[in-house]
């Protein structure tokens, strides 16, 4: 009898958050087919895409698309966040900006351990005219690691 009764509020626990099914707009590779997300927003009517999960203490993921914030290039952004562990312990948050057609613009990932205390893990490239610039920082403990930023010139 408590398992039916709690049955409802543990289904609601686990419960996923989603107005779109992000699998559709992947290719075979497994990246995005960024074009069809934006005509897929667009067709939509919403503001955003969202899709999500969430199992409290344990694991929590969503995914998210929609037209960039004011301060980012005009376009769109998706990102991709999971988390583990207690008060997300372990995360992992990826960040894709792309113009009006799709084109990458910008990718931005942060990875960390013990809420970016043991280790933190941050990962930025632009598109720019001098070509794509790669900017990596690491950090062991918040005190050991490295920063490092290069420019990786277009092919001719």
């Amino acid at each position: 009898m408590l398992v039916r009764t709690a049955l409802p509020f543990l289904t609601l626990l686990l419960a996923a958050c989603s107005n779109y099914e992000f699998a559709r707009a992947r290719h075979a590779d497994g990246s995005y087919d960024l074009p069809k997300l934006i005509a897929d927003l667009k067709a939509s009517g919403e503001e955003r895409l969202s899709e999500g999960s969430w199992f409290p203490l344990v694991h929590f993921d969503a995914t998210t698309f929609a037209a960039s914030d004011p301060q980012y290039p005009a376009g769109y952004t998706l990102t991709e966040t999971a988390g583990f562990g207690p008060l997300f312990s372990a995360f992992d948050t990826q960040k894709t900006i792309v113009d009006g057609q799709g084109a990458v613009i910008e990718r931005d990932r942060v990875l960390g351990l013990l809420l970016g205390f043991l280790y933190y893990d941050h990962d930025q490239h632009v598109e720019t005219p001098s070509g794509r610039r790669e900017d990596e920082r690491r950090r062991f403990l918040l005190v050991f690691g490295r920063d490092d930023v290069l420019y990786r010139r277009p092919a001719p």
